[in-house]
This record gives C-alpha cells, structure tokens and sequence, in this order.
C-alpha cells in the first residue's frame, strides 16, 4: 500500500480522513505534532485539550523550528538550565517547576535536545517514529511545504483537502466552541496552501469517500507514471 500524506489547513478535515484510512484500510497514523503533543503534556501536567491550548502547542512547535532557540542542547549543565527555564517561561509563562524539571528531563534524558531550533526538527523527530513504525502510514498535520517535500522523496503520495474558509469555520466551532481569527495567520498555517501536492481534493465531501478515493488515486499513481493528478 502506498504511505500518504493529507494537507490542508487548519478544519479540513485531516485527521478524520487519515482516522477512516487507519480504520477501514489498515493504515496507521503517524502525526509530525505527536512528539509535540507529548512536550506540551509535559508542560501543562494533563493531557492537551484543542479547545484551549491551541497557543501553548503552536509556541511548542515555533519554538522548535526557530533558529533563535539553538543551543538548548549545550552541553554545560548550568546553561541547561537557564535555556530550559526560559524555553518554558516562553511556551507557558508561570509554568511550576515540577514542569519545568519534566521538560527538562524530555529534552536531556530523552533527546528532544537534539536539533532544538532547526527548521526541520519535527520532520528528524517523525523520521525516528516512521523507521520504526508497522504498515503503511497516513500523515494527517502537513503543514510547511518542507514537510511536503520531505514525504514525496520518501514515495508519499500527497493530498490536498481544499474546503472554505466559513465551512471550516463552522467545523472548528462545532468541535472547539470557538473560533479565533488569530489561528489563521499563525506561522503554522501561513504556508500550507505552498505545500507540493499529488491530488487535490474537496473537503467537503463524506470522509468515507474521499478515503477511498484516496486508496484508489494513489495506486493509480504508483501504478503509472507516478506524476501529479490533475
């Protein structure tokens, strides 16, 4: 089977289309925000909640990918521990020191250190969890075209959900209650509409069809000429 990527931006419909492929055509999803997601719990002391810490897991991704974050993996203990303090004053003003020593921890005795402030260091992270990863995989949360790019030379096949902005309004309200404006000019959803595509889809349609037209496109491609599909 053909791994895939699904891009779009933010209530397009991404992971319900990537949850239908790991439900009814034994994919298994692999988020680039995963490792994320884990720092910011780590952070917070409680699982993530979408509906309110939007912002907290965008500073967490931006701080990662910012070159003016590099040096966190410093070697001398002391400065560890003044980045680390004021990486997490950052994401999480006021953030207790128990959360701050578990960050801490993640970044030291688990290796989230390493390429601290690169622009690719969601995509190194991902890459670990992919080499060891079962079956083929669906990535549901492009949203930079490095990230796009990086999935094709892997022999991805890459999908763009295009729904309008009031429908993913309305989606985004349904499912959080609210809806900031802000979200849409966050770094993290200024270059989606450049990721390089294979298949552009219509979001608005059933999650169950666009899943299986996805399955059918992308083995069309491998079994072709593996170009773009118009």
């Amino acid at each position: 089977m053909v791994e895939v990527g699904i891009a779009g931006p933010m209530g397009a419909g991404k992971t319900t289309v990537a949850n239908v492929l790991a439900g009814s055509h034994r994919y298994r999803r692999l988020s680039f925000a995963d490792p994320l997601r884990y720092l910011t719990t780590l952070l917070l002391g409680r699982s993530v909640d979408k509906k309110t810490d939007r912002g907290v897991l965008q500073r967490v991704g931006g701080a990662a990918r910012s070159p003016a974050w590099q040096g966190i993996d410093t070697p001398l203990s002391t400065a560890r521990r003044e980045r680390v303090s004021a990486l997490a004053d950052h994401i999480f003003p006021g953030a207790p020191a128990e959360r701050v020593e578990a960050l801490h921890r993640a970044l030291y005795d688990e290796g989230y250190a390493y390429c601290w402030g690169h622009p690719g260091y969601w995509i190194g992270r991902w890459r670990r969890d992919h080499l060891r990863s079962p079956g083929p995989v669906v990535v549901d949360d492009m949203r930079f075209p490095l990230e796009g790019d990086y999935l094709r030379r892997l022999g991805f096949f890459v999908v763009y959900l295009d729904v309008p902005l009031g429908e993913r309004q309305r989606r985004i309200i349904q499912r959080d209650g609210h809806w900031d404006p802000a979200w849409s000019s966050d770094p993290t959803e200024a270059l989606v509409d450049d990721i390089p595509y294979h298949l552009k889809l219509d979001g608005t349609a059933v999650p169950e069809a666009l899943a299986e037209r996805i399955v059918r496109e992308a083995e069309a491609w491998r079994a072709g000429s593996r170009q773009a599909i118009v």
